[in-house]
């Protein structure tokens, strides 16, 4: 995934190249737009069925009728250089990024199931928010913090194990404390999305 990004980068800049009196903000911002101009406003399946192969103990098909993601193009940016401090601070906002999940599974043999599940999650401004300081004299970004955050998430799930109530329990965990776990995690997340920002830094730094 990370390679992808890179090098769709690259393909933004052979294609869109940021003019020579840009500051690095203003190369960076180029390059996030090429990129994201490139994805498709949501990404997924719909109307897939699946059937299990007939045999004697389990029959039966999956019905997907859709599981999605969008809003990862809908991101907000703000990026500023300073070049007497060498420092780009960025945000980096998708303001509302929704995945749906749903689906049906019909079972027949060792055991009867008809179960129908549907899953809808919002993730409210989930941020990138730090700071990259550039090493002048090696063109390249010498250190880069960031921390990654949620204001808020919305779970709505309908037939977890065809339990109305069990459904709305769980919605209602999730939706008050998700938020609160992408902070804990921040510490394993943070480094993949800093690798990422950083590489793209690099690349606008040699244009």
């Amino acid at each position: 995934m990370k390679f992808f990004l890179v090098a769709f980068a690259l393909f933004g800049v052979l294609h869109a190249a940021p003019a020579a009196d840009d500051d690095l903000a203003d190369k960076v911002q180029k390059i996030i737009d090429q990129v994201l101009s490139g994805l498709p406003a949501s990404v997924g399946v719909k109307g897939l069925d699946l059937s299990i192969p007939e045999n004697s103990v389990l029959n039966g098909n999956i019905s997907i009728e859709e599981i999605s993601l969008s809003g990862i193009k809908d991101l907000e940016t703000k990026l500023t250089y300073s070049p007497d401090t060498s420092k780009l601070d960025f945000t980096l906002n998708h303001k509302d990024i929704a995945l749906v999940i749903d689906y049906t599974v019909e079972l027949e043999g060792l055991f009867n199931a008809e179960h129908h599940l549907s899953i809808h999650v919002d993730l409210v401004n989930l941020k990138n928010e730090g700071y990259a300081v550039v090493d002048e004299a090696a063109n390249e970004v010498s250190d880069l913090s960031l921390l990654l955050t949620l204001d808020e998430s919305n779970f709505d799930i309908k037939g977890l194990l065809n339990n109305d109530e069990l459904s709305k329990e769980l919605s209602d965990i999730l939706t008050k404390n998700v938020a609160g776990v992408v902070d804990a995690i921040n510490p394993i997340l943070a480094p993949y999305f800093s690798t990422i920002l950083k590489d793209i830094i690099n690349v606008a730094l040699k244009l």
